[in-house]
């Protein structure tokens, strides 16, 4: 009975939406023969109230469902049994760029500089982010070679 209740709970939403509009059909065809307006709005009404009433019910459905395999998820993580899904598409890491000295080559055949800092900077930009230009960064250490 308690096996996989919001299931029965979805399908207890269906059931009762599908009653209740029938329901609201049958009292809107008896009023007919009083007046069409009131039995037009039952219709209507009923209708529109079993929807909604259908799709939170259902909505709760859901929800008990997600909750559940949540919480086996985290059940199995707890005791080690867990293995992640493999991703659809498995992630690609750009390959890390040739070192040459204190230049770099990349794959794609630019050609790199490290500034003093340590950021890695292409040579089209002559200036790293943290101020000091190529020139500095060259000066600087062709004078260290010196000592």
């Amino acid at each position: 009975m308690f096996d996989h209740p919001g299931k029965k709970v979805q399908t207890l939403a269906f059931v009762l939406s599908v009653l209740l509009g029938g329901a609201a059909l049958v009292i809107g065809v008896l009023l007919a023969g009083t007046d069409v307006l009131i039995s037009v709005g039952v219709i209507l009404g009923g209708v529109l109230v079993a929807y909604v009433a259908g799709l939170l019910l259902y909505a709760l459905g859901s929800l008990v469902d997600n909750s559940q395999e949540i919480r086996a998820s985290l059940f199995r993580l707890e005791n080690g049994d867990f293995e992640p899904e493999e991703p659809a598409t498995p992630a690609v890491r750009p390959e890390k760029p040739e070192r040459v000295g204190r230049r770099f080559s990349s794959d794609e055949g630019e050609k790199t500089w490290q500034c003093d800092c340590g950021a890695v900077n292409p040579n089209r930009i002559k200036s790293c982010s943290c101020g000091r230009s190529l020139d500095e960064v060259v000066a600087n250490r062709l004078g260290q070679q010196e000592e």
